[in-house]
């Protein structure tokens, strides 16, 4: 076999719980393992859809539209957070980082500071390997908030996430969570919504 052939040649699919070749620090790791999952064909509607099929195989695909990899009986699915505790700290080095350079008497959380005490809804759905998301074509298309009251140093807030909605659009799926944010009395802090975009490779 010369080296043309072997270049043409197609490299075997690595079978369910095979582990990745790479080794990265453990975050990147988790997300490399995670897009891994998006290529292995071990969820049958996962592998059919990649592919364009409807959910029960070809020929159930609707003409023009594009197939929603991610399985919508996902929606639904929460993630709550371990209690993060506020701190000035913590506060200003994000104040720093975003360019606010507000340094009045009474030190408030910017209303973005939620993303910080909510951080870890949004990574328990990106690595979630039973939704599994296609993080490799996703990208974050909107977010808001809505507060109850100011976020000062020394709050203790727990924040549930929720998959809401997946929906297509053109060659996108839309991907919808909803966070609730609450303290250590279990009184409200804030709402938001964030919208991902997963692109059709």
């Amino acid at each position: 076999m010369d080296a043309e052939d072997r270049q043409r040649r197609p490299r075997a699919h690595p079978g369910a719980g095979a582990k990745p070749e790479h080794d990265t620090d453990r975050d990147d790791g988790r997300l490399d393992e995670h897009r891994h999952r998006q290529i292995e064909p071990r969820d049958g509607v996962h592998a059919a859809e990649a592919q364009g099929q409807g959910r029960h195989g070809a020929g159930d695909e609707t003409p023009g539209a594009v197939a929603v990899v991610t399985d919508t009986r996902w929606v639904g699915r929460s993630y709550e957070t371990a209690p993060f505790q506020v701190t000035e700290k913590s506060i200003r080095d994000y104040m720093a980082a975003v360019g606010d350079l507000r340094d009045d008497g009474d030190l408030v959380a910017p209303p973005t500071y939620a993303m910080v005490y909510g951080f870890d809804a949004f990574w328990q759905l990106w690595t979630d390997q039973e939704v599994a998301l296609d993080v490799a074509h996703l990208v974050h298309g909107e977010q808001r908030f809505s507060f109850q009251r100011p976020v000062r140093p020394g709050d203790r807030i727990r924040t549930t996430g929720r998959l809401t909605a997946i929906n297509t659009r053109g060659d996108m799926e839309l991907v919808t969570f909803e966070l609730k944010a609450v303290d250590e009395r279990d009184q409200p802090v804030s709402d938001g919504t964030a919208l991902f975009i997963i692109r059709k490779p």
